[in-house]
C-alpha cells in the first residue's frame, strides 16, 4: 500500500463520524488521484469531485502548435490536461516524437460489477489515448487524427492492489492519410496486462472543428 492509499484509509474513519469533513477530504483525495469513500453503517459510499478546464483551450492550441510541442506542454503542465485525463486520473509520464507514455493508478471508481477495473478504462480510454497521442506527436500544427478502430488483447485483470500502471504507445507507420500505432500496458516488474493496435485517420483541424463534427479529411 502506498502513502496516498494509507492516508486515505486513515481519514475514512474520521469522515464516517464527521460529515462536514467530507468536502475537504474529497478535494484531498482528488488531488492525489484517488476515489474517496465514506462508511455509512454497513455500506461504503464513494464519491469523486472532478474539475477540468475548458477543452477549447487545447482545441485552439492544436491548430497553432505542432503535436509534439503541445503534448510536451501538457506533460510539463504549461497547458491543462484533456478533461478525460482529469476524469480517469491518467497522466503523461514521457513524451517524445513517435513515443508517449501515460500512467494510471487503478481506483474503485474504475470497477465493473465483477470487482475489477472495467475493460473500457484500459482499452477505449488508456490504450486508445496513448496510441492516439503517439500519432499526434508526429503531426504539424493544424493536423489532427481520429481512431478508425482499436484491437486490444487483455492479458490479466486489474484491481486497486496494483499501485500504478504505465501504458507505452508507439507509432508503427505514419502515412499521409493513415497512421498505425501500438501500445502495451504494464505494471510492476514489467508485468504485461494488455496490449493493442490502432489505425488513425489523419485530418485537417479547421478553425471550427474542435468539439464538432467539422474536421475535414485531407484531400
Amino acid at each position: 500500500m502506498n502513502v496516498a492509499h494509507a492516508l486515505q484509509a486513515q481519514l475514512q474513519a474520521q469522515i464516517a463520524e464527521d460529515r462536514s469533513f467530507q468536502s475537504c477530504a474529497s478535494r484531498l483525495f482528488e488531488s492525489l488521484g484517488l476515489c474517496s469513500a465514506v462508511i455509512t453503517g454497513t455500506k461504503t459510499v464513494g464519491w469523486r469531485e472532478i474539475q477540468w478546464e475548458d477543452p477549447a483551450i487545447l482545441g485552439t492550441a492544436s491548430r497553432e502548435t505542432n503535436g509534439l510541442e503541445l503534448l510536451q506542454d501538457m506533460l510539463t503542465r504549461h497547458r491543462p490536461p484533456a478533461p478525460i485525463m482529469s476524469l480517469t486520473g491518467m497522466a503523461f509520464s514521457e513524451v517524445s516524437s513517435d513515443l508517449v507514455v501515460m500512467s494510471l493508478a487503478p481506483q474503485e471508481c474504475h470497477y465493473n460489477m465483477l470487482g475489477a477495473v472495467h475493460g473500457g478504462v484500459v482499452a477505449t480510454t488508456l490504450l486508445d489515448s496513448v496510441m492516439g497521442c503517439a500519432v499526434h506527436s508526429t503531426l504539424p500544427a493544424g493536423r489532427g487524427y481520429t481512431t478508425v478502430e482499436i484491437k486490444v488483447n487483455y492479458v490479466r485483470s486489474l484491481t486497486v492492489d496494483i499501485d500504478s500502471l504505465g501504458a507505452e504507445g508507439r507509432v508503427l507507420h505514419a502515412g499521409r492519410r493513415i497512421a498505425t500505432a501500438e501500445a502495451a500496458l504494464r505494471g510492476g516488474a514489467n508485468r504485461l496486462y494488455a496490449h493493442g493496435t490502432t489505425p488513425c485517420l489523419l485530418l485537417e483541424v479547421g478553425p471550427r472543428s474542435f468539439g464538432t463534427a467539422e474536421a475535414v479529411r485531407r484531400s
